[in-house]
């Protein structure tokens, strides 16, 4: 019996180490998703930016050809 229960002692603590290691692990995973999301999301408003960049040189372009006329 007492055999037994030093079993499911030793059991229990490796079970109990390898938790904290997922544990971390997903915490490390949690963090890098939240840093993939922002980059992501900067990534977004750059392309905005873009867009709105050619957009201007486009109606840049336009007025300088109606003052020429």
């Amino acid at each position: 019996m007492k055999e037994k229960i030093g079993n499911i002692q030793v059991t229990n603590a490796e079970i109990n180490k390898q938790n904290s290691e997922l544990r971390l692990q997903y915490e490390s995973l949690v963090m890098a998703n939240d840093d993939l999301r922002h980059q992501l999301e900067l990534s977004k408003v750059c392309k905005n930016c873009q867009e709105l960049q050619t957009a201007l040189n486009t109606y840049k372009a336009d007025n300088n050809l109606l003052r020429k006329v």
